[in-house]
């Protein structure tokens, strides 16, 4: 049996194993490691994520990566049946201050996402979808995971991923995400994107966030303004 190894169950680790439960061979086994006691409970256990192109005059390859990606992920909602069962809207994104339309754009649960994906990969592997839950893996660990597997894939953005990231230069990106109780008609129509966002009303809930930007040398952040964002209701 060939073993590969994943290492973090939120959104990044949950869609990585999915694609290798979609590809495994017959004696393929994932084995997935996550540090709390169920998944998604970091970022991806956040109640909305929006998707919004990148928008540059020159469609360049940054621009170009978000579209791929965003398509990608769509096809996988759809897959998985996130429109049908409401965690997943392609409602579109208003990009301000232009006020560009971008029909691509929507939000998704993530919470749900993750689910998805790994009830699907227990469905192809079945028994060789092997999930250890409260492993908290440090250095020592971590080397013994690659000696057992054939290929080990780091999902996480925790203190175990710098020591293995073979000298590129990783930055987090943190960032404010606040929600408030809330009637349809309150919240835009479409994902608004600024400064910061505001999406649709979902669950009952408006969700506004931003991010912090990153800095050079990536141990300072600067608070995005959440300002001047107004959603036409019409």
């Amino acid at each position: 049996m060939t073993q590969i190894s994943v290492i973090g169950l939120g959104l990044a680790g949950a869609c990585m194993v999915r694609a290798l439960a979609q590809s495994a061979g017959p004696t393929t086994e994932v084995v997935a490691y996550e540090a709390a006691s169920s998944p998604a409970t970091g970022a991806s256990g956040n109640p909305l994520g929006v998707m919004h192109p990148l928008a540059s005059k020159d469609w360049n390859l940054a621009s170009q990566f978000y579209a791929a990606g965003i398509e990608e992920t769509w096809a996988w909602c759809e897959a998985l049946g996130g429109m049908k069962a409401g965690w997943a809207d392609r409602c579109g994104a208003v990009l301000m201050p232009q006020g560009i339309a971008e029909p691509s754009g929507g939000w998704v649960q993530p919470q749900a996402l993750v689910t998805a994906c790994l009830e699907d990969a227990r469905t192809r592997l079945g028994e060789r979808l092997i999930t250890h839950f409260n492993a908290r893996l440090d250095h020592a660990t971590l080397i013994e995971v690659r000696k057992s597997s054939a290929a080990v894939v780091i999902c996480t953005a925790g203190e175990l991923l710098a020591p293995w990231a073979g000298g590129l230069c990783l930055n987090r990106i943190a960032g404010q995400l606040s929600w408030l109780p809330a009637q349809p008609h309150e919240g835009p129509l479409q994902v608004v994107c600024g400064d910061g966002y505001v999406a649709p009303v979902v669950g009952g809930r408006l969700v506004v966030g931003a991010s912090f930007e990153r800095l050079a040398t990536g141990r300072g952040r600067r608070r995005t303004k959440v300002l001047g964002m107004q959603a036409s209701r019409a």
